[in-house]
């Protein structure tokens, strides 16, 4: 059956209503103006600031003359306050030393005497130079360095003072309710007795096998750390030439291991010595 021209421009005009209708609204971004224009600032500085970056770590160009060292180390340094070595492979900027004596008497008798400050993490050093493939035993005096500086940095300067006046006669309970009644966050004692009594065991273990011909009646550590000022100078002083500030704690009591342990240390110092 034919249907009259006036029915279907009707129906048309129907379907097209209807698929308007139902037509999906397109999905926005969820920016508005304002937002965009942010973005591209943002945007822009980040390359402005890499292409800064990247002149100030290259070589002297015409294009690096041309804006100066001088002006791209004022953008560089003090606001991010970084070394042209701070990219480089192997470049260190912070070095933490821990060194022992002891306290000890010849074993036929005699006056106590005082042994020299001996620098474990140095020894250490020397004897994995030019190892490609250096021990772990070689990294322990580096990392009780490590967590001993980073317990002492957790304490005030009123439980420093503790610690460092504390001898090998006060009781550990002691100088435990000495640091709590002094301030401070509980965690933070108790993280460095921990700490404390990890380096008294490792110094009387090292020392023991270092000075196997005498009596060890007590023993001392301190730890050391440098740190290479970082500026943005290429004159900037290298990690070596920076002498360490220590701090050094009291006199602690001797700890006796298992002979396991102490043979352990015994091969180990004994290789660090003839090497």
């Amino acid at each position: 059956m034919r249907v009259p021209a006036s029915q279907g421009e009707a129906g048309t005009r129907s379907l097209l209503m209807t698929m308007s209708e139902h037509t999906p609204t397109p999905i926005s971004d969820g920016l508005g103006r304002g937002q965009r224009a942010g973005v591209l600032v943002v945007g822009l500085l980040l390359i402005v600031h890499s292409a800064l970056v990247a002149l100030w770590l290259a070589p002297p160009s015409p294009v690096r003359d041309l804006i100066g060292s001088s002006v791209l180390d004022t953008y560089v340094d003090p606001y991010f306050e970084q070394g042209t070595d701070m990219v480089g492979v192997g470049s260190n900027r912070v070095d933490e030393a821990l060194s022992l004596r002891a306290s000890v008497r010849p074993e036929g008798g005699g006056e106590p005497a005082v042994t020299r400050w001996i620098d474990v993490t140095a020894v250490d050093t020397q004897a994995i130079r030019g190892s490609v493939d250096p021990s772990r035993a070689h990294q322990v005096a580096r990392r009780v360095a490590a967590n001993l500086n980073f317990a002492l940095f957790a304490l005030n300067p009123e439980q420093r003072q503790i610690v460092a006046d504390t001898g090998a006669d006060a009781p550990v309970g002691q100088l435990e309710r000495q640091l709590r009644s002094s301030g401070g966050n509980s965690s933070d004692s108790t993280n460095f007795l921990a700490n404390d009594q990890m380096a008294t065991q490792f110094a009387s273990l090292w020392l023991g096998a270092a000075l196997p011909d005498v009596e060890l009646l007590q023993v001392q550590y301190r730890v050391g750390r440098r740190v290479v000022p970082q500026r943005a100078k290429h004159d900037a002083p290298a990690l070596a030439d920076i002498d360490y500030d220590w701090f050094s704690v009291g006199w602690r009591s001797t700890f006796r291991a298992e002979p396991e342990a102490r043979a352990a240390f015994a091969d180990h110092v004994g290789g660090v010595s003839s090497e």
